[in-house]
């Protein structure tokens, strides 16, 4: 029994009994339960569940006897964890709003996908402090960050020191949801407030339109200094992403794709050198966790202490059969290097913000543009998946003003909501209001309205187009039928890149033969294993979501119809050949 208590601390459960989205204390209950049982007269002498507690600080996991213990029910008067709703259905389906409400399901299904985290509650209805006259803001945007490797959200290895101290000054966000699983739409939404169905950047469609009006448009008609710096050779000035800037780098300027982070942190620091007094808007978009998975030396902490195995730089989409275990290992910890790498840069950003005296009047708003995955349903990177692990991302907001000590709220909000925010910190009009389904984060929360929305997430390029529909517990996946063209296309990679019969992925495979829905209850199932769409298809809450879903698909966009330009970046970032 003790030799079977083997650890997997990145998700926080035990090898054996494993049940997946099984929180820290979840287990010890269980655990303890099955001691009992086990060692019967051992248990009460002491001895053997000495033994058991020392094994178990050997693996990384301090139980001690009062914490092992049976916890009973959770207290959430001042802590983030969330006890579980007793959600009732009749026999259509339709969740009982008296006992479970959507906010109170978005968190419990955020918890279940985290563990408990270490922030206290934020109340509902909260409001924060009046900011000065016109504050600086500093937004900090990561590439295919999986949140769940963040120390900050949870994760065993110390990747976020610098996140976490800001977390533990600021507002943890810990259920925001990307509007995409890859950059260009999801970005743009950041940008511009607007839905991908709004925008319509994506492939086909390569530019911001300049009768669009960006965040850092709204900023320098308020008479901010304006600052941009990007590493994803798809957010290029040349497609509109420069609109409102007055300094602007991108990878054509550096003459790279995916540079170090560093590079764009240098760039930050002389530039904000000579802002003086004036309020600012500064936008950083750091790559480092974008594959090719290849920290720079001075960052291989991690994957230096994982002796076997080989760092799998270029993940393929998804794979048929599960890694070999030490190649998994191995390219886990080259991405926590790139995670740490990240997260030095912001804690320079924030020692130049302290020497230049602009600390305690900058915002700041760090968040990923969407997310990766490491072997989840065998899929990998980001690309088309609609998975958990693709579309949540890191919220985290600094507002030195405001003395909210980590604190955290469990609302779910997306990326449409990122520019009303920012306008909101600093006090700037939102011209464009009438046209946005995005709030102020800052203002909605505990607002019934927004806690009943439902959520859209969306891939559709190189002829694959799937989307993602949720509220509050459940969330709908559409996948559309594909054709041998876009199967083709999918091996048309760069010559670093792995390749691999397309008929033999699975959820490609499957989508040949047509579209199909999967639907998921967060709660019950955080990991999206069992799909429920044949038991729940006549359901109200399934019909609900499929008329949600409905006005937001579209053409299926094929890269026959990209620009030159467009086709140059694809192969710098490395999707295409």
């Amino acid at each position: 029994m003790i030799a079977s208590l083997q650890v997997d601390t990145r998700f926080q459960l035990v090898k054996v009994g494993n049940i997946r989205g099984e929180t820290l204390g979840d287990w010890k209950n269980r655990v303890w339960t099955r001691l009992e049982a086990v060692l019967g007269h051992e248990k009460k002498r002491g001895g053997a569940l000495e033994s058991i507690r020392r094994m178990a600080i050997l693996t990384g996991l301090v139980l001690g006897v009062s914490a092992c213990k049976p916890s009973g029910p959770a207290n959430d008067t001042d802590t983030g964890h969330i006890e579980r709703p007793k959600v009732t259905q009749d026999s259509g389906g339709r969740v009982d709003t008296a006992t479970a409400s959507a906010r109170t399901e978005e968190a419990f299904a955020s918890e279940k996908h985290f563990g408990s985290l270490p922030y206290k509650k934020l109340p509902l209805r909260y409001k924060p402090k009046a900011a000065p006259k016109k504050p600086s803001v500093l937004l900090v945007v990561l590439d295919a960050i999986n949140v769940k490797h963040m120390s900050a959200f949870g994760y065993h290895r110390n990747t976020t020191p610098n996140l976490q101290k800001l977390a533990n000054e600021g507002i943890v966000f810990a259920n925001h949801i990307s509007n995409s699983s890859w950059t260009r739409p999801s970005f743009t939404t950041i940008l511009t407030g607007l839905t991908k169905k709004q925008h319509g950047v994506e492939l086909r469609k390569r530019d911001i339109e300049s009768e669009i009006i960006t965040v850092a448009e709204h900023f320098r008609m308020a008479k901010y200094r304006t600052a941009g710096f990007t590493g994803n050779p798809l957010t290029r000035g040349v497609w509109g992403f420069e609109q409102g800037y007055q300094t602007y780098e991108d990878t054509f300027t550096m003459d790279r794709a995916f540079p170090p982070d560093k590079w764009l942190t240098e760039r930050a620091q002389d530039w904000l050198a000579t802002v003086g007094d004036n309020p600012f808007f500064l936008k950083i978009f750091f790559t480092s966790t974008h594959a090719p998975y290849r920290p720079v030396y001075s960052a291989r902490h991690f994957v230096n202490q994982v002796k076997e195995g080989e760092v799998v730089e270029y993940p393929f989409r998804e794979y048929k059969e599960p890694w070999d275990p030490a190649l998994q290992r191995k390219t886990i910890a080259a991405y926590d290097d790139e995670v740490r790498y990240f997260d030095r840069q912001l804690g320079e950003l924030r020692a130049t913000l302290k020497k230049i005296g602009a600390a305690d009047k900058t915002a700041i708003v760090v968040t990923g543009d969407h997310g990766e995955m490491f072997g989840q349903h065998g899929c990998y990177t980001h690309a088309y998946h609609m998975w958990e692990d693709a579309l949540r991302v890191p919220m985290v907001m600094y507002l030195p003003w405001s003395e909210t000590d980590g604190r955290m709220t469990h609302e779910l909000t997306t990326h449409v909501d990122i520019l009303p925010t920012l306008l909101d910190l600093a006090a700037i009009p939102n011209s464009k209001a009438d046209q946005m389904t995005g709030k102020s984060m800052l203002q909605t929360i505990g607002d019934d309205k927004v806690a009943n929305r439902t959520h859209f997430s969306q891939y559709n390029a190189h002829g694959i187009q799937r989307q993602s529909v949720r509220k509050g517990r459940y969330k709908l996946i559409h996948v559309d039928r594909i054709y041998e063209d876009a199967l083709e296309r999918v091996n048309q990679l760069h010559e670093d890149l792995p390749h691999a019969d397309p008929h033999d992925l699975p959820s490609l495979a499957r989508s040949l033969k047509g579209e199909y829905y999967e639907f998921y209850d967060l709660i019950d199932d955080p990991s999206e294993m069992k799909d429920l769409s044949k038991q729940m298809k006549n359901k109200p809450i399934y019909k609900d979501l499929l008329r949600a879903l409905s006005p937001e698909k579209e053409e299926t966009e094929n890269d026959n119809q990209m620009s030159p330009e467009m086709l140059e970046a694809l192969r710098n970032a490395g999707y295409i050949q």
